[in-house]
């Protein structure tokens, strides 16, 4: 590994291969440092998929580690307190996407993170391009991951939204809040994970939805969600099973359903905030109770 300084930046040559093909690539990351006498250089380190070769960012959960050093010692940076912040760069406006919080790996000085990719880099009519800024205290770091399509037929995400009670403000005006919810981890024979966030104002935020999380309305008042509900079924809809939220924060368990091995599954998902459940539309229920459900696929071993 090498280090060379080019005025506040750093360009780390990780020395990764990433096998595509039948030939290699080395993955380049570059580190930028927020001022001369910054404390930290950062280090991205991509994810890994089945196989265990490394897997770039795409739509959906995308997990990857930050390398955290010190900058005069290059010594490990342990306990610290790191914040992601993920910017889609369009021509017309700017948007976030949701981002969960940092971890200290049992490696000292790695941090565990996760990236929920609402679209791909370079898609749509006007494309963009995603930064993502590393906030460490009043330092920040800045990368620019190439985000791809999801591959495969499952559903990564889907999304619901609330009605003309829960407004947001945005680049048209105000419109209904926007609830998110993506494949959080391989489904099993009778459980499903899922991560449930939402948006905020203008697109910048997206906060996990949990029972005490603080959204903002489109005057930009806090208020708090007393309560919240993940459901699903793969039946009759009528079976709907309650999902759980054990460490108080994004991340649903649902549990009781019934998905077969070896083929395709069809679940059907609904989310309920403050005693009123979302829709596909931002209507109200309709009589057969059809907007008020996400469908995910997802494919059993």
């Amino acid at each position: 590994m090498f280090l060379q300084k080019i005025n506040k930046w750093y360009i780390v040559s990780a020395g990764i291969l990433l096998l595509a093909g039948c030939g290699t690539d080395t993955k380049t990351e570059s580190v930028q440092i927020s001022a001369p006498a910054s404390t930290y250089l950062v280090e991205y380190i991509p994810g890994t998929a089945m196989g265990g070769m490394m897997a770039d960012a795409t739509t959906g959960k995308t997990t990857f580690k930050l390398r955290v050093r010190n900058r005069s010692t290059f010594a490990a940076a342990t306990g610290l307190s790191i914040q992601l912040t993920p910017t889609m760069h369009m021509a017309s406006h700017t948007h976030g996407t949701p981002a969960d919080v940092v971890k200290e790996s049992s490696t000292p000085g790695t941090y565990d993170c996760t990236i929920y990719y609402l679209m791909a880099s370079g898609t749509g009519m006007m494309g963009g391009y995603w930064s993502l800024d590393v906030t460490i205290g009043s330092e920040t770091a800045t990368f620019y991951p190439s985000v791809g399509m999801a591959m495969g037929t499952d559903t990564v995400y889907d999304r619901l939204k609330g009605q003309s009670d829960d407004l947001i403000s945005s680049i048209t005006g105000t419109s209904f809040r926007s609830y998110y919810l993506f494949k959080d981890d391989d489904s099993t024979n009778t459980s499903i994970h899922l991560y449930f966030a939402s948006d905020g104002n203008m697109s910048q935020s997206y906060p996990a939805i949990f029972t005490g999380a603080t959204l903002t309305n489109a005057q930009n008042t806090p208020w708090t969600v007393s309560s919240a509900l993940v459901e699903a079924t793969t039946d009759t809809l009528a079976s709907w099973q309650s999902g759980t939220n054990p460490a108080g924060d994004g991340h649903w368990l649902v549990s009781g359903l019934s998905l077969t091995s070896a083929q395709t599954n069809t679940v059907y998902i609904r989310v309920t905030v403050n005693s009123k459940v979302k829709t596909t539309d931002g209507l109200a229920s309709n009589v057969s109770g059809t907007n008020t459900y996400a469908i995910f696929t997802t494919t059993l071993p």
